[in-house]
């Protein structure tokens, strides 16, 4: 009879971890930490549509959180959200991706329009030669 009461802690912790494990199983998402988890958060973030929780609605803010569900970016305003998320993650991936079809075609990044200083003339000016031609306003 000893025996027996002195092993039933151990089953009751060998139970309680087997639970655990299935739980996590079933779990297809969690909160980016790996290496994995931050390429696909570098990879998807730049083209995250959604500038506001997707469960709540509220501005995605410093302290959001990136979750990944099955390999797809999921920013969240805070962990409360990710229970919610993982009860109907097909709705919730739904309006990332209409939000992602919506959203306007990303410009490439150039430096077209960007404003170039010209070689300093003598004289001060911006290389108009003095004129007022070039419209800088360093010669009026």
């Amino acid at each position: 009879m000893r025996s027996y009461l002195a092993s039933w802690p151990v089953a009751v912790v060998l139970c309680g971890l087997a639970v655990l494990g299935v739980r996590a199983a079933e779990n297809e998402g969690h909160v980016a930490q790996s290496e994995k988890d931050k390429e696909i958060v570098a990879k998807q973030g730049p083209a995250y549509a959604l500038k506001t929780c997707v469960v709540t609605g509220e501005a995605l803010e410093e302290g959001a959180v990136d979750y990944i569900y099955k390999d797809r970016l999921v920013r969240l305003c805070c962990k409360g959200c990710i229970k919610k998320l993982e009860a109907d993650p097909a709705k919730y991936l739904a309006m990332i991706d209409k939000a992602a079809k919506d959203a306007p075609p990303a410009k490439p990044k150039s430096d077209a329009g960007a404003v170039k200083e010209a070689p300093v003339a003598p004289g001060g000016c911006g290389g108009c030669g003095g004129c007022g031609g070039c419209g800088d306003g360093c010669c009026q």
